[in-house]
């Protein structure tokens, strides 16, 4: 166009650069990379809990035992009878058996048992519950608790056993006692308790065990005295 023609050399590089101005970009500033943020700090670890090596004493209650009836002649000629057809009855045999043992025990070792059915899932509180037959060191026979007197009821066959063994003579079942431990088995292996006098002598021990265990809680009264007092004692003889 005419603007051309008539321009000079200077117009026209002053007008390539306005347009060259015109068309240009404004710089554009790269933004830093932002630094990586640190690695959070660990947490500290919690402390242990504090380890309570406190141990709590073994219970103690006063129980009333179960008190003792000696058989008459008569009564113990019938228990004979019925032990000795028991042992004849497969069904009764393991308790029978169990019975014969226990008076094997009784004159062997001097102490009394007394066996019959455990009438509380507790150990403690079955010592004073429920009734069956003692045996006593020299020969006695009799029936302790609710049964006495009673033959046919105190042979009565129950799963469980409740199973008191104390030192010396039947009169040992007669009176209060002081039991320490009870159903968890913190003092006898399978649970039970032992058994003191209210003066704090060693009396004896008392446990529920099944008709098939055998007169385990012979041991655990040779442990438990062993324990609880320095007078030697008579291992348990074997079981017929």
């Amino acid at each position: 166009g005419p603007v051309l023609k008539d321009a000079s050399l200077d117009d026209i590089q002053d007008l390539f650069a306005a347009i060259a101005d015109s068309n240009s970009f404004p710089d554009v500033k790269s933004e830093p990379e932002p630094e990586p943020e640190p690695d959070p700090e660990p947490e500290p670890e919690p402390e242990p809990a504090p380890v309570d090596t406190h141990e709590e004493p073994p219970q103690q209650q006063t129980v009333t035992l179960p008190g003792v009836h000696e058989l008459s002649p008569s009564e113990r000629m019938m228990l004979e009878a019925i032990l000795a057809g028991s042992m004849l009855n497969p069904a009764t045999a393991a308790y029978a058996s169990l019975i014969q043992g226990a008076r094997v025990a009784a004159a062997a070792m001097g102490v009394t048992i007394a066996i019959g059915p455990a009438v509380s899932g507790n150990a403690v509180a079955g010592i004073g519950g429920g009734g069956g037959l003692f045996f006593g060191p020299n020969g006695e026979i009799g029936a302790y608790g609710s049964v006495a007197g009673r033959v046919g009821v105190a042979i009565s066959i129950s799963a469980t056993l409740q199973v008191t063994v104390v030192n010396g003579g039947p009169d040992r079942l007669n009176g209060s006692a002081v039991a320490v431990g009870g159903g968890g088995g913190e003092l006898l292996v399978g649970g039970g308790a032992v058994l003191l006098t209210p003066d704090g002598d060693f009396l004896g021990i008392s446990a529920q065990v099944g008709v098939g265990a055998g007169l385990t809680p012979l041991e655990a009264y040779v442990e438990a005295q062993e324990t609880w007092t320095s007078t030697p004692v008579v291992a348990p003889p074997p079981l017929p």
